[in-house]
């Protein structure tokens, strides 16, 4: 009996996004008066799918009703994020910890299935690389928001060539 074969095509790239102290209740996407997290853009550029502001993405994906965090902390919910496991499991409780080396994390498993993973983050109070950076072939930390996604951009506009799938956790 072995595995079951998965249905559907293979991801071909993953993107994860995370915010820190993102509340849904001031996103427009959400019902918020104002223009909070749209991005301008135009009818051509929604049909390519490259229109990429909140309310963009909530509009063409899945908007989930409720989420929880399973921690106050940044680095306990990430790890969560990046392992499926609550901090109880992981022993990550607060922004000083790390991730276990005996907990498989998520960068770490798509490395392994033949991902190239790299990180653009901005977290100028928390080591994020030292605590979650396992398993990335590329780890960024930038001092700003701005010249975190610029750097993600430059990343971006590379010809990789390789056909490899890549994991872009932003």
């Amino acid at each position: 009996c072995g595995p079951r074969r998965r249905p559907g095509i293979p991801p071909k790239h993953l993107v994860l996004v995370t915010v820190g102290s993102l509340r849904a209740d001031h996103l427009s996407c959400y019902g918020y008066q104002r223009a909070t997290s749209a991005v301008p853009s135009d009818d051509a550029e929604r049909a390519l799918q490259r229109a990429m502001g909140i309310d963009d993405l909530a509009r063409a994906g899945v908007l989930f009703a409720n989420t929880y965090a399973p921690s106050g902390s940044t680095v306990a919910s990430l790890a969560t994020l990046f392992s499926g496991r609550s901090p109880l499991e992981t022993g990550v409780q607060d922004d000083r910890c790390c991730l276990s080396e005996d907990v498989a994390s998520l960068p770490e498993l798509l490395a392994r299935a033949g991902f190239h993973t790299t990180a653009f983050v901005t977290a100028p109070r928390i080591d994020l690389e030292r605590a979650l950076g396992r398993g990335f072939d590329e780890f960024v930390a930038g001092a700003s928001d701005p010249e975190t996604m610029l750097a993600a951009c430059r990343w971006l506009e590379r010809d990789f060539g390789d056909g490899q799938p890549v994991f872009l956790w932003l």
